[in-house]
């Protein structure tokens, strides 16, 4: 069994050299060009200095180097630093400042956007242009290489599972980005897990349609690599007619979005799904959560496919795993703990809570990270004394073990003592009204008396407007009476993070301001509905940009 994880390529290699490995934008390569290129980098970062512990941060946008270069970079000991693509300079100079590589692995391309690189002396910079690659120098020997000769010839022969391998950052939607040290251990265990559960095979030809720089991604990357299969990637923007073509050109039979990207094919791309439906055996979905509606409409488009969803964190890859046709009947959670994982839901005491009562979630197992980069002051809060990690979400286990999720624990809303899920409330609304971008937060109630009401936010890209009674109407068979939002306001755009996710912080903040600019509207339309006996949804109408 391999301990480490470029060692799970390599095996692959040795068993399959002529299989395509990586397929992007058309350019194949295979098993023995991939270790080529991963062994050739390996070298040069040993040369430059690279060895057990180092950082070398990888700013590449092109793919197929860039798993080379995560790779090349654990095989030689250091410790890889993936740059999310669309970094703004601000991002990259946090990433800098952090984790203070020893080199930074890049393209002149990536120079020519962030000047900041040139003449940066705290780090060696390396670009893969300048690394000769011939993969047909590398013959039937390298492909045939044992684990040994292949450390040997690389130089990093004091390489343990509990070493370092990748230093990932958090999003930045609850705070300040943190970032999280993943021993070789912590994701060659996410791999197995991953496929323990969803049954992949070398036959497996996957379009991965969310960035290798994410822990999703890199984690489809790893999945797919270790058993044989083939990715299949693109370095440009992709939309569904893209994203079809590439899957119907390589005869991909597994597929991995975030919800959002199922998303742009409801409505008018249905069609396109269609198109694909037949080919398609295995999927996954992760990232954030995916509103019901949506899931039945992928049983509906896939009813062949293994469609697998996760739940878990950067710190805690893969935690809970569902597959939708088997576990129908329990599609509303996101699933029962992955194989070698555990979950229990823990009071603010650190005790276990009995199955249907609500907690925070904590995990356990081989994956989970051991601590965040350089914040050992986060690594104590996130842990309880037994060694759960904890996640900062809230939910529950029900009687046969499968966890409901509610939402961040600083998300729940507490509106006169009754604890309000946003992610339910959201995955309702949106269901409703499948045209605009909702998200619920915590709002001051107008009438001081709640304390909190739940507030939705939503935007409407051609620009329709939705009231308090429109809105009523549409719940008052759905939410009970006490859970109903409150307040109504239209954002122009949410502010989200570079990946896309919605930071629901702003979004409070953002709200509130606007409810301090216009008080008495507010608290005037509460009252008069109130009168009436109707619940009071207040409709905030300003616009914050």
């Amino acid at each position: 069994m391999q301990r480490l994880v470029h060692e799970m390529l390599l095996d692959s290699s040795r068993r399959s050299a002529a299989q395509p490995a990586v397929i992007c934008d058309g350019r194949v390569w295979t098993y023995a060009e991939l270790t080529s290129r991963m062994l050739r980098l390996a070298s040069v970062l040993r040369d430059a200095g690279v060895s057990k512990g180092a950082r070398v941060l990888v700013a590449l946008n092109e793919k197929q180097d860039f798993l080379a270069s995560i790779f090349a970079t654990m095989a030689a000991g250091g410790i890889a630093v993936p740059c999310p693509e669309h970094s703004v300079p601000d991002s990259l100079r946090y990433y800098l400042d952090d984790s203070t590589p020893r080199v930074i692995m890049t393209s002149r391309s990536h120079t020519a956007r962030y000047p900041m690189l040139n003449g940066l002396r705290k780090a060696e910079i390396m670009f893969v242009e300048d690394v000769p690659f011939d993969p047909h120098s590398m013959g039937k020997e390298r492909s045939e290489l044992r684990v040994g000769d292949f450390r040997e010839r690389v130089g990093g022969t004091d390489i343990e599972e509990h070493d370092g391998a990748m230093i990932l950052y958090t999003s930045g939607t609850t705070g300040k980005r943190k970032g999280v040290l993943l021993t070789h251990m912590n994701l060659v265990q996410a791999t197995q897990n991953i496929n323990a559960f969803m049954g992949i095979d070398a036959r497996t030809c996957e379009f991965i349609g969310v960035p290798l720089t994410h822990s999703f991604g890199f984690g489809r990357s790893r999945c797919v690599l270790a058993v044989g299969g083939t990715i299949v990637v693109s370095n440009g923007m992709l939309n569904p007619a893209a994203a079809v073509n590439f899957i119907r050109n390589h005869q991909c039979n597994a597929l991995s979005m975030v919800p959002a990207g199922f998303a742009m094919f409801f409505g008018r791309f249905e069609h396109l799904l269609g198109e694909i439906s037949p080919q398609i055996r295995w999927i996954e979905i992760g990232s954030s959560p995916m509103h019901l509606h949506h899931k039945l409409k992928l049983l509906k488009f896939f009813p062949q496919a293994r469609i697998c969803m996760h739940y878990g964190l950067t710190e805690a890859s893969r935690s809970t795993l569902i597959e939708f046709h088997g576990e129908l009947s329990h599609i509303d959670t996101v699933g029962r703990p992955s194989p070698n994982c555990e979950i229990v839901v823990l009071d603010p005491h650190d005790r276990q809570v009995r199955s249907n009562e609500i907690g925070e979630i904590a995990v356990r197992g081989k994956h989970v990270m051991t601590t965040y980069w350089n914040d050992h002051e986060s690594t104590q809060s996130y842990r309880s004394h037994e060694g759960w990690f904890k996640t900062g979400d809230y939910g529950f286990l029900d009687h046969e073990g499968y966890l409901h999720l509610l939402g961040r624990r600083d998300d729940i809303i507490n509106t006169g003592g009754v604890k309000v899920s946003p992610l339910e409330l959201e995955g309702t609304i949106a269901s409703i009204y499948p045209g605009i971008e909702v998200c619920v937060v915590g709002a001051p109630d107008p009438g001081q008396v709640l304390g909190q009401v739940p507030a939705l936010c939503y935007v409407s890209q051609n620009g329709w407007h939705l009231t308090g009674r429109e809105l009523e109407e549409a719940l008052v068979q759905r939410i009970e009476r006490n859970k109903m939002p409150r307040i109504i306001h239209r954002f122009n755009k949410f502010p989200k993070t570079e990946n896309g996710k919605i930071i629901r912080g702003e979004v409070q903040k953002l709200l509130r301001q606007a409810m301090k600019q216009d008080p008495m509207r507010s608290h005037t339309e509460n009252v008069l509905q109130k009168e009436t006996g109707r619940p009071h949804v207040a409709s905030v109408t300003g616009k914050v940009r």
